[in-house]
């Protein structure tokens, strides 16, 4: 869990919105000033900072934010944006919002494992990025796919991401779908009736 929730906007609307949508006794630090909201990361290593398209046009203090150590930035909206200009970590109000809080249940949950997310070993700021991220995709219902070069730890990623889960109670099946030829992988993955192929003497 983040030590430190900042609310940074100018205005009164976003701010209550943002205040409204968060758990109940969440201690928040409201701030409309940019050199405030440095100085204030800068003292602490675990921040949350949830503001709004300003701080998006203010690249610049963005950037600086993005460089400090422990500090996750989401920029919240309820305009429709550009899908090509879209800011890393934009998070649609209000529906948006709701389902990126459910990551601080999930966060909770970390008290019975608090080394699972560590097996993603690392220390840098993509690496505490990606750690986020996994909190964000363990608290959605939705499909969730990952991509990248062989050896990159998607599997381990996986298996975090299903740790973290409302289904971590489940059993998670790991198939390698590559090595599968194509006419098998649905009666892998589905099962099969006695009879579809040849020699399937039991429905599995």
């Amino acid at each position: 869990m983040f030590k430190k929730i900042i609310i940074y906007s100018q205005s009164k609307e976003f701010v209550k919105l943002v205040n409204d949508a968060l758990p109940r006794n969440t201690p928040v630090l409201f701030i409309n000033n940019c050199q405030n909201l440095l100085q204030n990361v800068r003292e602490s290593d675990s921040n949350l900072v949830l503001a709004d398209l300003d701080l998006y046009r203010k690249s610049e203090n963005l950037q600086l934010l993005k460089n400090q150590t422990g500090t996750c930035v989401y920029i919240l909206s309820n305009r429709i944006i550009d899908r090509r200009k879209i800011p890393e970590n934009f998070i649609s109000l209000p529906f948006g919002l709701t389902k990126f809080l459910k990551t601080f249940e999930i966060a909770g949950r970390q008290i019975e494992n608090p080394n699972i997310l560590n097996s993603l070993q690392g220390s840098s700021i993509q690496i505490k990025e990606v750690r986020q991220q996994l909190l964000y995709a363990a608290a959605c219902t939705d499909n969730v796919l990952i991509t990248g070069e062989t050896g990159t730890g998607k599997s381990l990623a996986a298996m975090i991401i299903h740790e973290l889960s409302s289904r971590h109670n489940k059993k998670i099946v790991v198939e390698n779908i590559a090595s599968i030829p194509p006419g098998l992988i649905e009666s892998e993955l589905f099962g099969v009736e006695k009879g579809a192929y040849t020699d399937t003497k039991n429905e599995r």
